[in-house]
C-alpha cells in the first residue's frame, strides 16, 4: 500500500479476509487504506476487527484517531488513556499517540508527540499510515521541519 493508490489494495485485502477471518492483517491494513481514503466509518469497523483478533497498541492508536476526527470524544481520550498507561510497562510508539492527539485536533500535543517519535526514530513512521498525521495537523514551520525530519511525504 503506497504511492496513493489506496483503493488498489482493497480487493485484494477484501479477499485475503475473507479466506481467513483470523488473518490479523487483512482488516488492519483495510482500516488503513479506508483512513486514507476518509472513509472513516468503514476504516473504523475494520480496526475493530482487527482488534478482536489481536488487540495491540497500533490498532487502539488508529481507533483513538478515528473516534477523535469522527467527534467521538470520550472513545478518542479512552484510547489515549490506555495507550498512556500500557506504555508504563510496554514500548509504545511516540507516533500513535501523536496520532489520537491529531484526530483529537490537539495540535501541540500531537506535534509535541510526534516529535519525539522522531527523535526516538520510531517504526511507526515507516507505516503507510503515518501520512495520516500530516493531512491532520496544520501546516507551519514546526511541521514542516518535523515532516522533513522524519520523510513523511507532504
Amino acid at each position: 500500500m503506497s504511492a496513493d493508490e489506496y483503493h488498489r489494495a482493497v480487493p485484494q485485502l477484501q479477499h485475503a479476509a475473507s479466506m481467513d477471518p483470523t488473518f490479523f492483517f487483512a482488516p488492519y491494513y483495510l482500516g488503513l487504506a479506508y483512513s486514507l481514503q476518509g472513509r472513516y466509518e468503514a476504516a473504523i469497523g475494520e480496526f475493530r476487527k482487527a482488534e478482536q483478533i489481536e488487540p495491540n497498541a497500533q490498532v487502539a492508536g488508529q481507533l483513538g484517531f478515528l473516534y477523535g476526527v469522527t467527534g467521538r470524544r470520550n472513545q478518542a481520550v479512552a484510547r489515549l488513556r490506555r495507550l498512556e498507561a500500557r506504555s508504563q510497562k510496554d514500548y509504545v510508539s511516540p507516533y500513535l499517540i501523536s496520532l489520537v492527539h491529531a484526530g483529537l485536533d490537539e495540535q501541540d500535543l500531537a506535534l509535541g508527540w510526534f516529535a519525539r517519535a522522531i527523535r526516538e526514530r520510531s517504526a511507526s513512521l515507516l507505516w503507510p499510515g503515518a501520512k495520516l498525521i500530516s493531512r491532520h495537523l496544520r501546516v507551519g514551520t514546526r511541521l514542516a521541519r518535523l515532516l522533513d525530519a522524519s520523510g513523511i511525504p507532504r
